[in-house]
């Protein structure tokens, strides 16, 4: 799969938050499947609207509540990245929700869907709650700077000391930042994907949180916390989100 980054810092996985969830304080999350197409060329419009009309409708029938989908700015601008979370690994045993909404029809669903990209990529990883901020009732986001990184053996207690500083000046910034880890199919080692949450490309040309909250000695304080060697970026994109290609839980009411 595609990863991508956020400059000098962090990361860990963009895991799927779209809008903000409760965070339950554990540093697991959901497990979710991220699947990258890459999509032929002159066929976006026809791509869109296959997962739009027929793959959404046909997962909410067979029982998908969330998926988010984001189109790739940077790089292969021909990329389209689909996370779906599960409620468990044993959700993979089964048919997925859209085999099921479609039964008998999959077959041919699959190949319009052969007949439209070049490849497919996957791999299964872990939402990180303790790698992220994204606080319950945020809207939902816009541009995504999207790292990958894979931190350096022995060095795990020393990037989660380096996370825990970011996610500070988060925080200050009023920025988000949703992360995950790689567990099958990607990169070996400790590999992370993090997203970072900006209104813009202008937001974005502002710089990341650190240098925007931070100045003087508690910037190079800050900065000493990522010695050369902690971490290696593996990618960094700028990613769109999707409304019309993810599905959104239905919001739910409750009586007081």
């Amino acid at each position: 799969m595609q990863r991508i980054a956020l400059a000098t810092l962090l990361v860990g996985l963009a895991a799927l938050q779209v809008t903000g969830r409760a965070q339950t304080g554990a540093a697991d999350g959901a497990w979710y499947t991220a699947t990258t197409y890459s999509v032929k060329p002159g066929m976006m419009t026809e791509f869109r609207q296959l997962i739009i009309k027929e793959l959404n409708p046909a997962a909410k029938k067979g029982g998908l509540t969330t998926s988010q989908v984001w189109r790739f700015s940077t790089g292969n601008t021909n990329r389209v990245l689909r996370i779906v979370l599960h409620n468990s690994l044993t959700d993979r045993d089964s048919p997925s929700p859209v085999q099921k909404g479609m039964g008998a029809a999959f077959p041919a669903y699959q190949k319009k869907l052969a007949a439209l990209i070049d490849s497919s990529n996957t791999y299964v990883g872990r939402q990180r709650l303790d790698l992220g901020w994204n606080p319950a009732g945020s809207p939902a986001p816009k541009l995504a700077d999207r790292t990958t990184i894979r931190v350096a053996p022995g060095r795990n207690a020393e990037y989660m000391k380096f996370v825990q500083a970011l996610l500070e000046t988060f925080k200050k910034s009023g920025h988000r930042r949703t992360a995950g880890q790689v567990v099958f199919g990607g990169q070996v080692g400790d590999t992370f994907v993090s997203n970072t949450f900006y209104d813009s490309w202008a937001d974005l040309a502002k710089g990341r949180p650190p240098t925007r909250v931070l100045s003087g000695a508690d910037l190079a304080a800050f900065n000493a916390l990522n010695p050369p060697g902690l971490f290696t970026i593996i990618s960094r994109d700028v990613t769109i989100y999707d409304a019309e290609m993810s599905v959104v839980a239905a919001a739910t009411t409750s009586s007081k």
